[in-house]
């Protein structure tokens, strides 16, 4: 059999098997800029009082917001006991990151107490 005739099957073959890639960050974007101004802006504060997000807390979006937001989750995941980073082009674990997020329940994990007795009370890495 002649190779020729293989060679558009294979090159279909590959390309039916390779993983589509998603241009980075856009269900991120699209999923954030979904959320209530209420929720983006206290998605922000969240960040910012971490020290990770040092941009204008308006509720837009931007390249600075969006690395807040990966080096957030890097930050809780890596204090989790899980050390589960959300999967960015999955729809569904964006949205409970970014809802977490702006309803404060990650907080203890993305900043400590920062007072002199907060490290007293507080052990310094919790689960």
């Amino acid at each position: 059999m002649p190779l020729r005739p293989l060679c558009p099957l294979l090159t279909a073959a590959l390309l039916a098997s390779s993983p589509t890639v998603a241009e980075p960050g856009s269900t991120l974007e699209h999923l954030y800029r979904t959320l209530p101004e209420s929720a983006r802006l206290r998605a922000q504060n969240e960040l910012a009082r971490a020290d990770l997000f040092l941009g204008e807390v308006d509720g837009g979006w931007s390249r600075s917001l969006e690395r807040a937001l990966k080096r957030g989750a890097e930050t809780v995941a890596m204090r989790s006991d899980s050390h589960r980073i959300p999967k960015f082009n999955d729809p569904d674990e964006t949205r409970a990151y970014l809802e977490a997020l702006s309803s404060g329940s990650l907080s203890g994990l993305l900043y400590r107490d920062t007072s002199f007795w907060g490290w007293l009370t507080s052990p310094p890495f919790e689960s």
